[in-house]
This record gives structure tokens, C-alpha cells and sequence, in this order.
């Protein structure tokens, strides 16, 4: 009976992001028993469009800043699954909020005009009635 081989995300890296995983991060992230912390790391770098080095700067500000929301480890190493969920979260929070912030800071339209409807070139003149 043959068994079946599966590829580990690690064997999938190209060379330059392996590096740069090695150079930021634990070694023992690219073995196969971290396969499930490798693919939300993974997972992190393509949705939010990091870099190893962002993904280890925002990991170190979490990990100084949200030490309340770390779970408690044995072997004194916070790089697990589950501490990474958490800074997944708190990249996509921050995201939202830095979105929200931008869309209010942007202020409402005020229409010009006796229709009180905005049309696109109305914001083109500068109208001589005040």
C-alpha cells in the first residue's frame, strides 16, 4: 500500500521568501510539524501584501503592545498558531479603523445649487453667488 505524499507549504516557497522567513522568524516555522503556523503566516504576507520584515515588525509591536491578548505558552516562545490568529486580527482591526478614519477625514460633499444634488462638474466652477 503506497501512502501518499503531501507537499508542506514549505517545499512550495521560492527561494527569495524562504530566506526571508529564515532571516525574520524561527527556523522551526519552515518545519513540517509548524505546517498550520506556516500557512496562516503565509496566508498574512498575501492578504495584507507584507514583507517577512513588515510581518516581524507588526509581531514585535504586538507582542510589546497586546501582551494581554498572547496566550500562555510553555516553552516561552509566543510564535504559535493561535498568537498569530491574534495578530491577524489586529491587522485587519487596524486596517478597518485606518479606512473608517480616512473616509471621515475626507468630510461630506455640500451641494451647490438650488436642486440640493450634487452633479459632477458643479464642483468644477466656483460660483459668484455667496
Amino acid at each position: 500500500m503506497a501512502m501518499a505524499t503531501t507537499r508542506l507549504p514549505a517545499d512550495s516557497l521560492n527561494p527569495s521568501l524562504r530566506d526571508g522567513l529564515l532571516e525574520c522568524f524561527p527556523s522551526s516555522l519552515l518545519t513540517p510539524d509548524s505546517s498550520p503556523l506556516l500557512a496562516e503566516v503565509l496566508s498574512i504576507l498575501r492578504v495584507y501584501n507584507l514583507t517577512p520584515s513588515d510581518l516581524a515588525d507588526k509581531w514585535e509591536s504586538f507582542c510589546l503592545n497586546k501582551k494581554h491578548l498572547l496566550a500562555e505558552v510553555e516553552d516561552g516562545d509566543p510564535f504559535q498558531l493561535e498568537n498569530v490568529r491574534e495578530l491577524k486580527k489586529h491587522i485587519q482591526e487596524s486596517l478597518e479603523r485606518e479606512t473608517r478614519y480616512k473616509r471621515t477625514s475626507m468630510g461630506t460633499p455640500i451641494a451647490r445649487g438650488g436642486g440640493g444634488k450634487m452633479g459632477m462638474a458643479d464642483d468644477m466652477y466656483v460660483s459668484s453667488e455667496f
